[in-house]
Protein backbone atom coordinates (compact mmCIF):
# COMPACT_ATOMS: atom_id res chain seq x y z
CA UNK A 1 0.00 0.00 0.00
CA UNK A 2 1.21 3.34 -0.52
CA UNK A 3 -0.03 6.22 0.66
CA UNK A 4 0.76 10.48 -1.00
CA UNK A 5 -0.12 13.02 1.10
CA UNK A 6 0.21 16.59 -0.66
CA UNK A 7 1.62 18.36 2.57
CA UNK A 8 4.92 16.51 3.18
CA UNK A 9 6.31 16.38 6.84
CA UNK A 10 9.01 18.76 7.21
CA UNK A 11 11.73 19.19 9.75
CA UNK A 12 11.05 21.10 12.86
CA UNK A 13 11.60 24.85 12.53
CA UNK A 14 13.04 27.08 15.20
CA UNK A 15 11.52 29.12 17.45
CA UNK A 16 10.59 32.63 15.55
CA UNK A 17 8.47 35.66 15.10
CA UNK A 18 5.57 35.50 12.84
CA UNK A 19 6.55 35.65 9.35
CA UNK A 20 5.43 38.81 7.54
CA UNK A 21 4.97 39.69 4.20
CA UNK A 22 7.19 41.89 1.96
CA UNK A 23 4.68 44.36 2.38
CA UNK A 24 3.86 44.02 5.71
CA UNK A 25 7.77 44.64 6.45
CA UNK A 26 8.10 48.25 4.16
CA UNK A 27 4.69 49.49 5.82
CA UNK A 28 6.54 48.49 9.55
CA UNK A 29 9.50 50.07 8.45
CA UNK A 30 7.97 53.49 7.58
CA UNK A 31 6.76 53.65 11.12
CA UNK A 32 8.33 55.65 13.93
CA UNK A 33 10.47 53.17 16.20
CA UNK A 34 9.16 52.96 19.45
CA UNK A 35 11.66 54.24 21.82
CA UNK A 36 11.36 54.70 25.70
CA UNK A 37 9.63 58.52 24.69
CA UNK A 38 6.42 56.38 23.57
CA UNK A 39 3.60 55.03 25.86
CA UNK A 40 1.03 52.45 25.37
CA UNK A 41 -2.13 54.62 25.42
CA UNK A 42 -5.33 52.77 26.72
CA UNK A 43 -8.91 53.19 24.91
CA UNK A 44 -12.12 52.61 25.27
CA UNK A 45 -15.42 52.23 23.29
CA UNK A 46 -18.27 52.51 24.67
CA UNK A 47 -21.24 51.76 22.68
CA UNK A 48 -24.19 54.49 22.56
CA UNK A 49 -26.57 52.54 24.75
CA UNK A 50 -23.76 52.41 27.51
CA UNK A 51 -23.02 56.16 27.41
CA UNK A 52 -26.93 56.90 27.33
CA UNK A 53 -26.98 54.45 31.08
CA UNK A 54 -24.12 57.24 32.17
CA UNK A 55 -25.42 59.89 30.69
CA UNK A 56 -28.87 59.52 32.71
CA UNK A 57 -27.66 58.97 35.85
CA UNK A 58 -29.10 55.46 35.90
CA UNK A 59 -25.09 53.91 36.63
CA UNK A 60 -23.74 54.12 40.50
CA UNK A 61 -20.33 55.24 39.36
CA UNK A 62 -18.64 57.63 41.74
CA UNK A 63 -17.50 60.20 39.63
CA UNK A 64 -15.67 61.98 42.30
CA UNK A 65 -14.27 58.41 42.65
CA UNK A 66 -13.56 58.00 39.36
CA UNK A 67 -11.72 61.66 39.33
CA UNK A 68 -9.42 60.75 42.58
CA UNK A 69 -7.89 57.34 40.55
CA UNK A 70 -7.44 59.39 37.36
CA UNK A 71 -5.49 61.84 38.86
CA UNK A 72 -3.45 59.11 40.83
CA UNK A 73 -3.07 57.06 37.23
CA UNK A 74 -1.57 60.60 35.42
CA UNK A 75 0.58 61.39 38.24
CA UNK A 76 2.14 57.39 38.23
CA UNK A 77 1.32 57.22 42.01
CA UNK A 78 -1.33 54.05 41.28
CA UNK A 79 0.52 51.39 40.90
CA UNK A 80 2.64 50.73 43.87
CA UNK A 81 3.55 47.48 45.89
CA UNK A 82 0.84 48.06 48.69
CA UNK A 83 -1.75 48.13 45.80
CA UNK A 84 -0.76 45.04 44.42
CA UNK A 85 -0.04 43.13 47.16
CA UNK A 86 -3.91 44.33 48.37
CA UNK A 87 -5.36 43.26 45.14
CA UNK A 88 -3.25 39.80 45.31
CA UNK A 89 -4.84 39.06 49.23
CA UNK A 90 -8.27 39.83 47.87
CA UNK A 91 -7.89 37.25 44.62
CA UNK A 92 -6.50 34.51 47.17
CA UNK A 93 -9.32 34.98 49.40
CA UNK A 94 -12.10 34.66 46.86
CA UNK A 95 -10.05 31.63 45.52
CA UNK A 96 -10.74 30.09 49.38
Amino acid sequence: MEINNQFPIQAAHGLQGPHRSRAAAGAESALPAAGPSLQAVDELDLSPAALASVDSGSSDIRTDRVAQLRHEIAQGNYDSPERLSAALDRFLDQLG
